[in-house]
Order: structure tokens, then C-alpha cells, then sequence
């Protein structure tokens, strides 16, 4: 299993870096406004950790209210690459399943009992 780079930060940290804007909508957001309000100040994964499995870094994560984060859901934009630097190329470079999937569902396998005794 590859290791992924994760960080521990607030998600305050990350909002008042942005100063409190949306980095997908580009509109300002809230910050008095609380879960489930659509107007909250929610963290963005520029690139998706339940897509690709990306890592969990300041680099990585941006302010994005809650409406546009759930529209958005596990995309990636040529706009987000461009931020980060990398072409969609890339990302078909990067991209090296940790874990076998099932051809009959396309979910992760899981390890057997056996392998787990092992390990």
C-alpha cells in the first residue's frame, strides 16, 4: 500500500488563508454560517482523496462552501490541475491502485482473513 502525505491542521487555518472565499464559486462565505447551512465554509480536496486517493496537505485543500463542494463532488477541472501545477497526463501517471478492485462491482476488494493473519 503506498504511503499518502497527510498533514494535521484547523480547518479555521485553511478558511483565513483563503480569506474566507469560495475557491470554487469565487464568492464570499460566511463565517458565522453552521453546517447544514449551503453557505458554509466547508474544506475542498483539490484533488479527491475518495477519487485517487490524494493526500490530506495545505497544498492540497481549499475553502469551498458547502453547495459548491457537493456539486462539485470527486471532479477534477483543467482550472484545479492548473493550480497544482500538473496537466491531466499527469494524473494518469500518478494513479497506481493500492488495492486490487472487483471486476463485478468496481469497489476495493477486501484482504482475506488469511492475508490479515499474515500481515
Amino acid at each position: 500500500m503506498r504511503a499518502v502525505p497527510h498533514e494535521r491542521f484547523a480547518d479555521q487555518e485553511i478558511f483565513e488563508r483563503d480569506g474566507w472565499i469560495c475557491q470554487i464559486g469565487k464568492h464570499p462565505v460566511d463565517p458565522d454560517a453552521k453546517y447544514p447551512d449551503p453557505a458554509c465554509a466547508t474544506i475542498d480536496h483539490i484533488l479527491p482523496r475518495s477519487y485517487l486517493g490524494w493526500s490530506h496537505t495545505r497544498a492540497n485543500v481549499r475553502l469551498a462552501c458547502l453547495d459548491c463542494n457537493n456539486r462539485r463532488q470527486n471532479k477534477v477541472s483543467d482550472e484545479d490541475l492548473r493550480v497544482l501545477g500538473m496537466r491531466r497526463e499527469d494524473l494518469r501517471l500518478a494513479h497506481v491502485s493500492h488495492r486490487p478492485r472487483s471486476l463485478r462491482t468496481g469497489r476495493f476488494e477486501r484482504a482475506s482473513r488469511d492475508e490479515d493473519a499474515e500481515g
